[in-house]
């Protein structure tokens, strides 16, 4: 992650922390690389600051298994918009 472009200082700002992470595949059928990156993703917000207690991946192994309780946000071309606000995302 490149703190040079603000995003992280954005994503300081948007969220509470501690938080959980909803990892959602954009390749759903490799969940061996699903769990790598998102372990990569999380050292990485770690490494920046931002302490995330959990991650969960979503993607075939567990298809439809998500559920937005809370706060969610939505990261998109470096943009973050909050999606939810009614608890917390989890797996169910």
């Amino acid at each position: 992650m490149n703190p040079a472009n603000g995003f992280l200082d954005e994503l300081k700002r948007c969220i509470t922390l501690p938080c959980s992470a909803l990892y959602i595949s954009g390749y759903p059928d490799d969940g061996e690389e699903n769990d790598e990156s998102a372990e990569v993703f999380m050292q990485d917000l770690t490494n920046a600051g931002i302490k995330i207690e959990s991650v969960s991946v979503l993607d075939s192994r567990n298809p439809g298994d998500a559920e937005i309780r809370g706060e969610a946000y939505e990261i998109k071309d470096g943009t973050i918009r909050q999606i939810a606000s009614d608890g917390e995302i989890v797996l169910i």
